[in-house]
Order: structure tokens, then sequence, then C-alpha cells
């Protein structure tokens, strides 16, 4: 019985040890984060106990998203080694999924009930307003305020 709780604690810090190296190190930014996923599956569960319609499915999709977040962060650690100057897109992505999973444990929390200040609510409005993003606006305004003028066409046309 002794053997196998220390092969099973020999595993799992081999482990431990491969997720951090490949997610660049488990520093305070990653701990955060880890601790933000932790909660917003928590209380992902905890709404959909509350509100009777919990899904394994919905769980399980909760948590591969998760796990894409972090192969996302291996692959902005790959590309930052590549750079070679310094961890700049891994810590630029962990801070996006940690607003994205803040806004979620808002979110959770709003639909489980528990109150919170009027102002951060609508911040959480307004952010949610503000992940909604029309590519082809924008690429439509960047066409518009980029192209050459008349006048610039009529300058190339004299010369």
């Amino acid at each position: 019985m002794d053997s196998t709780v220390q092969t099973i604690k020999r595993i799992t810090a081999v482990v431990t040890g491969i997720l951090a190296g490949i997610l660049g190190g488990f520093d305070s930014l990653l701990q955060f984060y880890t601790g933000l996923m932790v909660v917003d599956f928590a209380l992902g569960c905890v709404k959909g106990i509350k509100a009777k319609n919990f899904s394994s499915a919905i769980a399980l999709w909760g948590f591969i998203n998760k796990i894409i977040a972090l192969s996302v962060i291996v692959l902005c650690v790959l590309f930052d080694n590549v750079l070679g100057e310094g961890d700049y897109l891994r810590s630029i992505s962990i801070i996006w999924f940690c607003v994205c999973e803040g806004a979620s444990i808002l979110e959770n929390l709003a639909v489980i009930g528990i109150p919170f200040p009027q102002g951060l609510r609508e911040v959480l409005v307004q952010a949610q307003k503000g992940f909604s993003i029309n590519f082809s606006q924008i690429v439509g305004q960047i066409i518009k305020n980029y192209s050459p003028s008349d006048n610039d066409k009529e300058d190339n046309d004299h010369e």
C-alpha cells in the first residue's frame, strides 16, 4: 500500500512538472488563472444544478474549452521562445483568459443569485457587448480610412 502511494506521488510530481514546464512555469499569473478556471468550473456546475439543467455534456465542453485555452498558452510560450524576447505573448494570453474567466464567474454569480454592485453588473454587460466583433465592418472601415483619396489619384496620374 505504501509503495502504491509513493508511485502515485511520483507520477503526480512528474506530470505536474511537465505541465508547468510547457506552460512556461507556474508563476503567480498562471496560478491566478488556474484559480479562476477552478472557480468558474465549480460555479458553472452550481449554476446548472440550481437551474435544474445540469448537463455532463455541457460540463465536459466547459472543461475542453479550458484545455484549449491552456493549449493556446502553450503555443504562446513556444512562440515567445522562438522570438527570444521574454514571455510577452504568454502573459498577454493569460491576462486575456483571466478577463474571460472573470466575466464568466460574474455571469454565473448573477444567475445563481449572488448580489453584487450595479456598477459591476453594468461593466459586465458592457464587456459582453464588447466581445462581439464584426470583422467585415472593421475591414470596411479600415479600407475607407486608408484608401487613397481622389486628390492622391489625380496627383499620381500627372506624374
